[in-house]
């Protein structure tokens, strides 16, 4: 059995996968950077960012330290798009670095899942799935590369602010893009090898997953009639026994 054997059959999305989990790392040096140069000194800024266990702490302590910098250089607005960004990059390099791939037609595309969602149903594991393609992932390297040049600005602002360069910034804020989806629609992918029970499960919990993320209307309620009150009911009565 080959390492990661679906990816033999999908060398363009390994190489997108990879690329994303790798260029995580890079993110959180430079996070790390922009710290430093805030706080004193580059190594002090990773010894400090590196020091903590997990990402989600690693960047909101990031946030506090570069926020009074930016205050001061009037790009508050810019350091939390920089930490949304930054944060969004995280859960996609998280669904990846945590994931099973399925795989085995180019026709029907390269599908991922991961373990702590699987549901256990009469001692069998059933999974839902998710599709990606090589559109796709394209769509999400942009998105990180949109991040590190978000970065890239906070970290020569704060030089700027500190002294540390005195020829300006030499990174440009970058055109805003809006973040990509972490997959592809999933009821538009169902996965072929699942028997009819579990794809209409999956169906189902395509459907629903589509509604949290806006692609999917929610269904309307339907409004429940009240009966008539016992004031409606009187005043209804007497105008019977007038009009009689």
């Amino acid at each position: 059995m080959a390492l990661q054997n679906s990816f033999k059959f999908f060398p363009e999305e390994a190489k997108s996968i990879a690329l994303i989990i790798a260029s995580y790392g890079w993110i959180e040096f430079i996070l790390a950077y922009c710290t430093g140069h805030a706080i004193g000194g580059e190594e002090h800024g990773i010894r400090t960012i590196f020091r903590l266990n997990g990402s989600e702490a690693r960047i909101k302590t990031a946030e506090s330290l570069l926020l009074p910098i930016c205050k001061e250089g009037g790009h508050v607005t810019k350091l939390k798009e920089s930490i949304a960004a930054v944060t969004y990059c995280k859960s996609i390099r998280n669904q990846y670095a945590h994931a099973h791939f399925e795989g085995i037609q180019k026709k029907h595309g390269l599908f991922f899942s991961t373990m702590d969602e699987a549901k256990l149903d009469d001692f069998k594991f059933n999974f839902f799935f998710r599709h990606i393609d090589v559109p796709l992932l394209k769509k999400q390297e942009a998105y990180f590369e949109y991040a590190i040049a978000c970065l890239q600005f906070i970290q020569d602002e704060v030089r700027v602010l500190t002294g540390a360069n005195q020829v300006g910034h030499l990174t440009p804020w970058p055109v805003k893009i809006s973040p990509p989806l972490k997959h592809n629609p999933p009821t538009k992918h169902i996965p072929p090898w699942l028997p009819e029970d579990q794809k209409q499960q999956h169906l189902e919990a395509g459907e629903e997953w589509e509604r949290s993320a806006g692609l999917r209307p929610r269904p309307s309620k339907t409004r429940q009639v009240r009966p008539p009150s016992a004031a409606a009911r009187r005043k209804v009565a007497l105008a019977k026994s007038d009009g009689s």
